[in-house]
This record gives structure tokens, sequence and C-alpha cells, in this order.
């Protein structure tokens, strides 16, 4: 929709619990140092025909530029945010309000990954991967610095170097309705 506040969109996801419901993250700083703000997170209740910006990440410090979101899988009101400078972000309510449960120094939060057991894993730029056991809970996130990796040199790769993280399911894993592809 070329009305949008924002035309930037960077990430989204979907609560697991009620798929009505979308959010997408909004910036870009990604390759090349190109640096495009964004408006903080919108949100659907209908599957994506329409979205509204949520008050709440108006004017929030790095939710000009959010590199990944994610909606947690053990609870259906709780939503995490990563950005590019101001860490992790988590919402317990749906995204009527935020957290910041990890500061992550000036380093982005390229990567979220909620698991089924309440885990929450995340990357951050140099080399380093944040696991909380307590559904993303504030200052619950140990880090497991990868010192014995090396960097391509930065003519071979786009970008900042950055760990990309996935968890594979089996098929079956998640009740999906059957109008979902």
């Amino acid at each position: 929709n070329d009305q949008e506040i924002s035309m930037m969109p960077s990430c989204i996801t979907a609560n697991p619990f009620n798929y009505n419901q979308i959010y997408y993250g909004t910036g870009e700083c990604r390759d090349a140092g190109v640096h495009n703000n964004g408006n903080g997170v919108f949100k659907s209740e209908d599957r994506g025909k329409t979205f509204k910006q949520l008050p709440s990440t108006v004017g929030v410090a790095g939710m000009d530029a959010i590199w990944d979101i994610e909606h947690s899988v053990t609870d259906s009101n709780t939503i995490f945010v990563g950005t590019n400078s101001q860490g992790l972000y988590r919402s317990i309510d749906k995204g009527n309000t935020w957290q910041q449960v990890f500061s992550g120094g000036s380093k982005m939060v390229s990567d979220i990954l909620a698991l089924p057991d309440g885990r929450v894993i995340i990357s951050q730029q140099a080399n380093t991967i944040y696991i909380s056991d307590s559904n993303g809970k504030a200052g619950s996130a140990p880090g497991l610095a990868f010192s014995g990796v090396t960097t391509p040199p930065p003519s071979m790769i786009p970008g900042p170097n950055r760990y990309d993280i996935a968890q594979t399911f089996t098929v079956g894993s998640y009740p999906m309705p059957s109008d979902v592809i």
C-alpha cells in the first residue's frame, strides 16, 4: 500500500496462536551502510489485509531499524524485536508496551529464534549468540562467544558479519489452519 506510514518493512512474523495477527518491523540498515529509517512495528488483525502502526513503538530508541521480529511459540501475547543498535525488546501484551531485555551495546541483534521449550536464542554482530531459558526475561541471556570462528574478508560478504540461526521443525509440529499456505 503506497499510503502506508513506512515503506520500509524489514521482517515479518505471525502469532502462531492466532493467524489473523501478523506483525512487521520497519527500517533498513543492511548492505553498504545504507540506512533508511523505519517507523516501528505494524500489526494486522485481519491476516494482513490492513496494518496499523503500534503507537508503543513510535520514537522508541532502535525501533527505527529493526532487523528481526519473532513471536513466542509458548505465549500468545509475547513478541520480540531485534534492533540495529538497541538490542532486544520484548512485549508481553501483544505490542502495547515494550521492555528492553538485552541491551547489546551498539551491536545489532540480527536474528531471533523462539523455541517451543520457552528458550529464546538471539545472534548478535561479532560472533556471539545469547540464549535465554525464560522466554526472554530481562537479564537471562548468557552469551556464547565463538572466538575460534574466522570471518571472511569484507570483500567476500556483503554487509556486517552476522550469524543467522534457524530451527527445523518436522511436518505437523505446529497446527496450521487449512487455508494457510
